[in-house]
């Protein structure tokens, strides 16, 4: 459809009206272009683009793992190859431990200093102690669980020695010889990251107790978080530095079969760790402190865990994963943070690199539904207002719905 403007002129005086205009309108044989459907391989490929570094991070690891293992079919290969092969894939990790200076002294400053008493008062006490609770639960039920699986893991391996009644006999009357541990202090050269945490805890406390004087330097330091929070980004190479390490790491192992095994093991324990975490410890903190059906709420924010899952974005342990880094994968620097921290070698992180783009969605739906819950604990009264809460809810049950 158009419409035809065409104007009457008339002759115009002092008396007369201004000159009319006639509108016209006609119809229109142009029929509306319709949007026509895009197929299945067009759909797929959208997606895959929208989640680019998945999709390559994925691919890395399938390209890794089928790399190494053909080249391990080889013939011998020459230590010094094996060390050009690994050599992006180590440069990726030398860089991720040069930014963990910046990255504590950055995110430790930023967080505590905007958690002053006096500004944030009952609710930023309350927001701490849940998180600070959670974390150490969190901890204490992932290392009942390794111990579990360690357990087993021996077990079944008594049960391996002890599959014949001649190599049982064999293997009682010679056991494996004793190991005494003793512990020993000595100087270790590096970095203090622990001596460094506590510094920079103190100083950001101290830095949010005194208000506007310090704006600038917190506003310094905020800037200073997300220039290392991009340069994390930046040299987030990834998925090559992935298919590097894991084809280097596959060529030099020396039994395939038995790291295999303990990778999967880990993948079973962290994945139950997360399901008991989230499905059992967060609803009955939920219901033992908001007296309400923690699954009814669990509904609602339903949506929000999985986009998270989807697009997943010790003392030491306890304070990195509290400030955990904002990015994909952030488990991994924060591991590298740990065992830097507590003087681990961390040459055979690349293992865990080969999971840990799916562990990672796990790892941030799970934590998606932390913030969910901290909403309604650190609003609820407290004192004499929680008396006078659990009176009402008691007077009028509808409260509780």
């Amino acid at each position: 459809m158009y419409i035809a403007l065409t104007s009457t002129p008339t002759e115009m005086n002092a008396n007369s009206m201004p000159k009319q205009v006639e509108v016209r309108m006609h119809e229109s044989h142009l029929e509306p272009i319709e949007a026509r459907p895009q197929s299945k391989c067009a759909n797929i490929c959208s997606k895959m683009f929208k989640n680019l570094l998945l999709t390559l991070t994925v691919l890395g690891v399938i390209l890794g793992a089928v790399s190494g293992m053909l080249l391990r079919v080889a013939s011998p290969i020459h230590p010094d190859i094996v060390m050009v092969i690994a050599f992006p894939g180590d440069i990726l990790m030398r860089m991720l431990k040069m930014l963990i200076l910046p990255l504590i002294i950055s995110s430790l400053i930023t967080g505590l200093a905007g958690l002053d008493a006096k500004s944030s008062g009952r609710l930023g006490t309350r927001a701490m102690v849940y998180y600070m609770s959670t974390t150490i639960i969190a901890a204490v039920l992932g290392v009942i669980l390794i111990q579990t699986v360690t357990k087993k893991v021996e077990v079944a391996i008594e049960e391996d020695v002890n599959a014949t009644t001649m190599d049982g006999l064999v293997a009682n009357i010679t056991k494996d010889p004793q190991f005494i541990v003793k512990k020993s202090l000595q100087f270790k050269s590096g970095m203090n990251v622990l001596g460094l945490i506590g510094f920079f805890i103190a100083f950001g406390i101290c830095m949010g107790k005194m208000g506007e004087k310090a704006r600038l330097m917190l506003e310094f330091f905020s800037i200073l978080n997300e220039i290392v929070m991009k340069l994390v980004i930046c040299i987030m190479y990834s998925p090559f530095g992935i298919a590097c390490l894991i084809c280097g790491k596959i060529i030099s192992i020396k039994d395939l079969e038995v790291v295999a095994r303990q990778l999967g093991m880990y993948m079973v324990t962290v994945i139950i760790g997360l399901i008991i975490h989230g499905a059992i410890f967060l609803p009955a903190i939920y219901f033992a402190i908001v007296r309400k059906n923690p699954f009814t709420f669990f509904l609602g924010i339903f949506q929000a865990w999985i986009t998270a899952l989807g697009t997943a974005s010790s003392l030491t342990a306890t304070l990195a994963s509290v400030g955990a880094a904002s990015i994909p994968s952030a488990g991994l620097v924060t591991m590298l943070l740990i065992l830097t921290a507590v003087g681990l070698p961390t040459q055979d992180i690349s293992l865990l690199v080969a999971v840990d783009w799916l562990l990672d969605r796990f790892n941030t739906g799970n934590g998606g539904v932390l913030p969910g819950l901290r909403a309604p604990l650190s609003h609820l009264p407290k004192g004499p207002e929680l008396d006078d809460f659990g009176r009402t809810c008691t007077q009028n049950p509808t409260t509780l719905k």
